[in-house]
């Protein structure tokens, strides 16, 4: 795993910010996202990975997925913001110590298709 110093932070870890732009409005946007039952329809590889913890904050249309993997947690922090009539998703993930480079970078790829998904779902539901 690559840590780096930026700015004189040591110890910062990598981390993947990825967007997404939806036609939806933010609220329903993220109200349709943060239900667990619907995560297998836009983030199918990361509902097979194992157990997925929802923290969400309704009001800041924040999301946080958390995924137990062994003794390693990964948080995968989404929050919408309106862009326009529709909304913007960032979605971001920062490896956690003790998760290999390569494990890290199928996960991040794995976000890049539920994100392409998510849109897809989202653009054709119109």
């Amino acid at each position: 795993m690559k840590s780096t110093t930026i700015d004189g932070m040591a110890n910062t870890l990598r981390s993947k910010t990825l967007t997404a732009s939806l036609p939806s409005a933010p609220h329903a946007a993220f109200t349709w996202m943060a239900d667990a039952a619907r995560l297998p329809q836009w983030y199918d590889s990361l509902s097979r990975t194992g157990p997925v913890r929802f923290i969400r904050d309704d009001r800041a249309h924040l999301l946080d997925l958390v995924v137990t993997l062994g003794a390693i947690e990964l948080f995968i922090a989404i929050r919408v913001l309106a862009n326009g009539d529709g909304s913007e998703v960032v979605l971001t993930l920062v490896q956690p110590r003790g998760l290999r480079d390569g494990a890290f970078d199928d996960y991040a790829r794995g976000a890049e298709r539920a994100l392409a998904e998510l849109k897809k779902i989202q653009w054709g539901a119109r």
